[in-house]
């Protein structure tokens, strides 16, 4: 157990260099997403005063686009997360190193990328609006953490379960596109349906962001629900430590090594 210490320590500089190599090759995706959001807010802003839509409409209408925007980031930077977590999970383990500094600083970019544009759209928003920095940056950093934990996670169950887990991702996101605050936005007082809603932690952190954009420190406010959703980060962390050591152990009795080595090189 030490001596796997002293030599992840010692490999800790190559592992970087490796790990910031591979999100330099990647730079366009994230470069298309940050260019794909600035013309979303442009084309909506440009619409909305074409429009003379009155100002509290366009408060909602920015409440949607916030949410919209920070779900399409949080999407894309979970999904290239835990694929290069899956595709880098043998070579790093190779040299008994793990493949997380990538999927942090997948995360790290993402993170970026959503904080400037929210940035751009803060430049939009109505005057009277109540924004909040500080909760801003909360909620981007919590949410940074969720990513890297759900894509451990995803990553761990992607190496021997590939296209179910592709599968349920997928289908998740899609689910996800009803469940947060996008086409539906609860009232002010929320219903059984809403609370229903809330139970999902997407809901937390892309209401939460669109919520401090649009609403202020207010976002901060409802502190059993911020319990919950560490709680929620605590479970994804104990079942990818579980899974890890699970797979460690089982790997070569149930899943041979061809066969991870076949469905990686498809990627």
């Amino acid at each position: 157990m030490i001596d796997n210490w002293i030599i992840y320590i010692k490999n800790i500089p190559r592992l970087c260099q490796y790990s910031i190599k591979r999100l330099l090759e990647s730079w366009k995706g994230f470069a298309l997403l940050l260019l794909t959001g600035i013309i979303m807010i442009l084309a909506s802003a440009g619409w909305m005063k074409m429009m003379a839509i009155e100002e509290l409409v366009r408060i909602r209408l920015y409440y949607r686009l916030a949410s919209a925007l920070y779900f399409i980031v949080f999407t894309y930077t979970t999904y290239k997360a835990f694929k290069d977590y899956k595709n880098d999970y043998w070579v790093t383990k190779s040299f008994s190193l793990s493949p997380i500094v990538t999927t942090i600083l997948n995360g790290l970019a993402g993170t970026l990328v959503g904080f400037l544009l929210f940035l751009i759209l803060i430049i939009f928003l109505p005057l009277n609006i109540e924004l909040s920095v500080w909760a801003l940056i909360f909620y981007l950093l919590i949410g940074c953490l969720n990513i890297i934990l759900i894509a451990e996670l995803l990553g761990l169950l992607s190496i021997m379960y590939q296209k179910l887990v592709m599968k349920i991702y997928w289908i998740g996101v899609l689910l996800s596109c009803f469940m947060v605050p996008i086409l539906y936005i609860p009232k002010t007082t929320l219903s059984i349906f809403g609370h229903i809603l809330m139970l999902n932690p997407l809901y937390y952190l892309v209401d939460g962001v669109s919520t401090s954009v649009i609403f202020g420190i207010t976002s901060l406010s409802n502190l059993p629900y911020h319990i919950y959703f560490i709680l929620f980060l605590v479970l994804i962390f104990t079942l990818s430590y579980w899974y890890h050591r699970h797979m460690a152990q089982t790997k070569y009795q149930h899943y041979p090594m061809t066969k991870i080595n076949n469905e990686n090189n498809k990627d």
